[in-house]
């Protein structure tokens, strides 16, 4: 999270057209670039007290961060490939939050793939409304994602059916053992609740909306869990 933070800001100032929404940021190009260097700062702490095997994990997601946001190719992001935005997102938190967690030791955990496709599709499930919010400015620069291509209604359909997926997979992993009965029925009702606030998302909601209640289910899920297994 600090790694993409800090490419934020660094992308902010490359990019032409980085949009209405980031105004406030490059209005205050002081502020913004503290940050970034803190940010920067935090994630080169934190990868320095890893294991040399989770630096070397770290490897791809970190290229994946920078290629989403920096041009590569004829000044084309990995972001402007159509409709890899959305799934390169997902694999990317999928990757950090999973797959290294549970390789730490070295051995991949049994039926780590449910785990791992169980978040690929709640990642998704809560990307595609910024499918939506950024719907114009991906029309204008002729880029194809899922709301430039789908109806509201089949989004929507796609989105519900993501958290379907994830729910199933959130059983299989209860099956396996690998959630006992209170967190497995936690993250179930969790990703309800994160179903509903994906699906009340507009074109026209406020940005804060977005960035703030959407982007703030990630962090949420594990005070949701927690909370719910603690009662």
């Amino acid at each position: 999270m600090c790694i993409r933070d800090s490419l934020i800001g660094a992308h902010l100032f490359i990019d032409d057209k980085p949009g209405s929404r980031f105004v406030l940021y490059l209005n205050h190009p002081r502020i913004m670039t503290g940050l970034a260097l803190g940010a920067l700062l935090t994630s080169l702490l934190f990868f320095l007290n890893l294991s040399r095997q989770s630096q070397v994990q770290l490897l791809f997601p970190t290229a994946c961060t920078l290629l989403y946001m920096m041009p590569m190719w004829k000044g084309q992001r990995l972001r402007d490939l159509p409709m890899i935005k959305i799934l390169a997102i997902a694999i990317v938190w999928s990757w950090v939050t999973v797959w290294i967690p549970f390789t730490e030791d070295g051995n991949a955990l049994k039926g780590i793939w449910i785990l791992f496709l169980e978040k690929l599709f709640f990642i998704i499930g809560i990307t595609i409304p910024f499918d939506i919010r950024d719907r114009r400015p991906d029309q204008e620069q002729g880029v194809l994602t899922l709301a430039t291509v789908l109806s509201l209604r089949h989004i929507r359909w796609l989105m519900s059916l993501c958290f379907f997926v994830a729910m199933v997979f959130t059983v299989f992993a209860m099956a396996l053992e690998l959630y006992d009965l209170k967190h497995g029925v936690s993250i179930l009702v969790f990703y309800l609740l994160a179903l509903v606030l994906s699906l009340k998302a507009q074109e026209n909601c406020h940005d804060y909306y977005f960035s703030g209640v959407l982007d703030g289910l990630i962090i949420l899920q594990f005070v949701f869990v927690f909370d719910f297994t603690s009662a």
